[in-house]
């Protein structure tokens, strides 16, 4: 009984491993998951607006603790929305000793997994910066749309300012015209009153001449 009882938590510590280890080439083949929200929304850096990639191991020690029991306060656990993923896609798995996966007791898993911690690193990099130069070209998107719009804002207002110039010089001229209109009208209008003027006083000093002449008859 002792026997088969080793023999079954063997096998199970290996199908546990199995469980893990496919998982990770999964991610090495399909990429690191990003952080989700309970919702399946992406987390994003506050400052960049990037994604966040979710938790993944990196060594032996954080494989052994890896699980998807969040009872375990010591484990290293993938965010819920990935946790439900894994489980059904790949069955349920959970934290181990260390000793389980070593070069001595699993030498052929324990080279797996470290070639795989490595692949994984350089997956990590490739994801974060694809992803920070997808932001960035959205950024200087974005930013280009912005200047577009800010020139055909500028452009509206100078067309309406160069509207307003054209408006009022043709308002300008308007008056220029009909102020020159009034001085000419003016000036007529004055030469017309000087000339009724003149004509009034010499016609004033022949009356004051008769008047004059018949007041001095005998």
């Amino acid at each position: 009984m002792l026997m088969q009882s080793k023999d079954k938590n063997r096998g199970e510590a290996s199908e546990n491993l199995r469980i893990k280890l496919s998982i990770l080439l999964h991610f090495v083949n399909k990429g690191i998951p990003w952080q989700r929200d309970d919702s399946g929304s992406f987390l994003r850096e506050p400052d960049t607006g990037s994604r966040i990639l979710d938790t993944f191991p990196k060594s032996a020690i954080q494989f052994s603790r890896w699980t998807l029991d969040t009872n375990n306060t010591n484990g290293l656990h993938n965010c819920k929305y990935v946790r439900e993923e894994l489980q059904v896609k790949f069955g349920k798995f959970t934290s181990h000793g260390q000793d389980s996966l070593t070069h001595k007791n699993r030498p052929a898993e324990y080279v797996q997994a470290k070639k795989l911690f490595q692949s994984l690193k350089d997956v990590a990099k490739h994801q974060i910066v694809v992803e920070y130069d997808y932001d960035l070209i959205s950024e200087l998107k974005a930013g280009v749309e912005r200047w577009k719009s800010a020139a055909e804002a500028q452009a509206t207002f100078v067309l309406q300012v160069l509207s307003e110039k054209g408006k009022w010089e043709r308002e300008t001229s308007g008056l220029k015209r009909a102020f020159d209109e009034y001085k000419c009208f003016a000036a007529e209008t004055i030469a017309a009153k000087d000339e009724t003027i003149s004509l009034l006083t010499r016609h004033l000093r022949e009356v004051r001449g008769f008047v004059s002449f018949d007041g001095d008859l005998p």
